[in-house]
């Protein structure tokens, strides 16, 4: 995924099925700098990490 898909996905008002790593997360914040997207992990979402925007893939 690049930034601007990330972006579009964080500001949309519908729910969109994003995966790091198999793994369904939800998209809480981008760092354009980093290139990098903070992300909750979950149905609780109480975990949360910094991976690579790269990483992330959209799932239809």
């Amino acid at each position: 995924m690049d930034y601007q898909r990330a972006e579009q996905i964080l500001r949309s008002p519908e729910t969109i099925q994003v995966f790091h790593n198999d793994q369904s997360v939800w998209i809480e914040g981008l760092d354009k700098q980093q290139n990098t997207a903070i992300v909750s992990i979950g149905a609780t979402k109480d975990q949360k990490r910094t991976v690579p925007i790269n990483e992330l893939q959209e799932k239809h």
